[in-house]
């Protein structure tokens, strides 16, 4: 169940994207989408045979080559490979929000204020147990102290 829940947990809304500017999250996507990329592709390769670099570029340097085409490529040669590629995605998803979240830790721990704290240091335990559900609900809880906060900040003003 909880491969579930972490799967169908929005990576933006885990990570409270919406309190960033564009050019943070389009940056943030670009190096998750480019890291991911990287360690898929050298977790299946381990799983090629030599001869099927050599296949693969042929594939790639066709004029007719289409997504479609190189997933059966990949399919045609690793056993269960789309159980594979999710189980990877969700376990490299799983230890990204767990860097996000220890980061945002170590900022309220530093930080002179402990409101937050207790709340941070709960999601960083549950994500560690895969209790994502629970991560949800604190996201939500730190999401509504934060407009709060900036809400009450502007009135000051």
């Amino acid at each position: 169940m909880a491969l579930i829940d972490l799967y169908n947990l929005d990576l933006l809304d885990a990570v409270l994207a919406h309190h960033f500017n564009d050019e943070f999250k389009e940056k943030m996507l670009s190096t998750y989408m480019q890291t991911y990329a990287q360690i898929l592709g050298e977790a299946l390769s381990t799983e090629l045979k030599p001869e099927d670099d050599e296949a693969m570029k042929k594939l790639l340097a066709s004029p007719d080559v289409t997504p479609e085409k190189v997933d059966q490529f990949y399919k045609d040669r690793i056993p269960h490979f789309e159980a594979k590629v999710v189980l990877l995605a969700l376990e490299f998803k799983k230890r990204f929000l767990l860097s996000v979240y220890k980061n945002k830790l170590e900022e309220y721990k530093k930080s002179k204020s402990n409101e937050g704290l207790a709340a941070w240091e709960q999601i960083y335990k549950d994500a560690e147990a895969d209790n994502w559900n629970e991560v949800g609900r604190l996201l939500k809880i730190v999401d509504s102290m934060h407009s709060s906060a900036k809400k009450q900040s502007s009135v000051q003003k």
